[in-house]
């Protein structure tokens, strides 16, 4: 799940802000080390879905939203 979204994300990045792909890779990644331990998917799902989530909306309020509002 995490590798086939990741590789969405990639993908929706040529239609929208470029810097998607970065978080599709951020997915990427998660999902080939998550291949490796098998039996701890729910943690790399809450790393992946919740932790890089988290971290790119902060990033995207800073760098976007923020400067927009002033």
């Amino acid at each position: 799940m995490l590798l086939f979204y990741g590789l969405s994300l990639v993908n929706t990045s040529k239609y929208t802000y470029s810097n998607f792909a970065w978080l599709g890779y951020g997915f990427l990644l998660i999902g080939i080390v998550d291949c490796f331990f098998i039996g701890h998917g729910l943690l790399f799902w809450t790393i992946g879905f919740g932790g890089l989530h988290l971290l790119y909306g902060i990033w995207f309020y800073v760098h976007y939203e923020r400067k927009s509002n002033r």
